[in-house]
């Protein structure tokens, strides 16, 4: 299988399941009689040692693809993800905080699918950082899923959401900054607040220690 597609075989093999295994169960009358079955938290279990199962064979199959250099290192995009990986946390933490009643919190104004667009721009700019064929085919398919997955939830919202889904809608935007840029939504500093802030301080640098111990590339120090 490793000779298929230039030795990207597996690899294209593992994403593809990877993405239906995501797409599949988001079907609803599909989940439902798969709940109906084995009950609603052995599903998520189940689901959820599937995810982590598929992701680690993933991640292994990459670190077994071949080098194939798409085009020159740029100095540039490889400092981006630095930059970057602030806001994207800041996205993931602040997306675990609750709506009170009817306000929305402060992240969700920015974009009302938070840890989809995290993905979405932490893989585009792990592409732009990496010029191996092997990261495009991963981090590209990964920043697709994140935002068609944002598109398929938008959608759903829309249709099958509560009255306060509707309001989020109305009140906010599925593509970062859209809503604010508008004058849809506007954004002020206490409506993030300091546990956020010092939330993604923590996990940003939590993350530039693991980068080397997990992916065995550190980000640090950069030319």
């Amino acid at each position: 299988m490793s000779v298929w597609f230039g030795g990207f075989g597996e690899l294209i093999l593992a994403m593809v399941v990877f993405i239906a295994s995501h797409m599949i169960p988001s079907h609803r009358p599909l989940r439902r009689a798969l709940v109906g079955m084995v009950g609603e938290w052995p599903f998520m279990g189940l689901y959820s040692v599937l995810s982590v199962g598929l992701l680690w064979w993933l991640i292994v199959v990459y670190q077994h693809s071949p080098d194939v250099v798409l085009f020159e290192p740029i100095t540039f995009f490889r400092h981006l993800p630095l930059a970057l990986m602030l806001p994207v946390c800041l996205l993931v933490v602040g997306a675990f905080r609750r709506r009170d009643g009817g306000i929305v919190p402060g992240v969700l104004k920015i974009t009302r699918h938070p840890v989809l667009w995290a993905l979405a721009i932490w893989a585009v700019m792990h592409m732009a950082a990496n010029p191996y064929g092997a990261a495009w085919i991963l981090f590209g398919s990964m920043a697709a899923l994140a935002v068609f997955g944002s598109i398929h939830m938008d959608r759903r919202q829309q249709t099958d959401g509560d009255a306060r889904d509707l309001a989020l809608v109305a009140e906010t935007s599925n593509v970062p900054l859209a809503a604010l840029i508008a004058g849809r939504a506007r954004l002020q500093w206490d409506e993030i607040g300091w546990p956020t802030t010092i939330g993604t301080v923590v996990v940003y640098g939590v993350l530039l220690w693991a980068h080397k111990a997990v992916i065995g590339i550190s980000p640090l120090p950069l030319p």
